[in-house]
C-alpha cells in the first residue's frame, strides 16, 4: 500500500523541491552571467592584441578579482586558457568550412572534407599566432 503522509508534509516537500530548483536556476544564471563577463573581457583584451595567456590572466585578475597568490588563480588561468584554445580551434574549423563552402563544395561530400583538411593543414602564421604563447 501507499505510505500514509499528511497533505501538509507533502506540501512542504513540494515547496522544498521548488525552492531547490529555483536556487539551482539562480546559480546557473549567475554562472552564465560571470562566463559572459569573462569572455567579454577576454575578447576586449584580445582585440588589444594580448596573447592567450595574458587574456586569461587579465580575466582572472581584473574581471574575477583573483590575486596571482591565491590558490584559485592558477586553476582559473588554466581553465580559461583551455576554453580559449577550444574556442579558437572551433573558430578555425568554422572558417575552414566556410572557405570550402564558398568554393561551391557541399558539406558531407569527400571533396568538401578534403578541402577542410587541406585548409586546416595549410601554413598560416597569423592563424596560430595566439597559440604560440600558450
Amino acid at each position: 500500500m501507499f505510505p500514509r503522509t499528511s497533505c501538509s508534509a507533502q506540501a512542504i516537500d513540494i515547496e522544498r523541491l521548488r525552492l531547490i530548483r529555483q536556487a539551482r536556476l539562480a546559480a546557473i544564471a549567475a554562472t552564465a552571467a560571470v562566463t559572459l563577463l569573462v569572455f567579454a573581457a577576454i575578447s576586449a583584451h584580445a582585440a588589444e592584441g594580448g596573447s592567450q595567456k595574458s587574456q586569461a590572466d587579465h580575466a582572472c585578475t581584473v574581471v574575477l578579482g583573483l590575486s596571482p597568490f591565491e590558490a584559485d588563480y592558477d586553476a582559473c588561468v588554466v581553465s580559461l586558457s583551455r576554453s580559449l584554445s577550444a574556442v579558437h580551434t572551433a573558430q578555425a574549423i568554422a572558417s575552414d568550412r566556410s572557405t570550402c563552402a564558398q568554393k561551391g563544395l557541399s558539406a558531407g561530400t569527400s571533396a568538401f572534407d578534403v578541402c577542410v583538411v587541406d585548409a586546416a593543414q595549410s601554413p598560416r602564421p597569423s592563424r596560430y599566432a595566439s597559440f604560440a604563447t600558450h
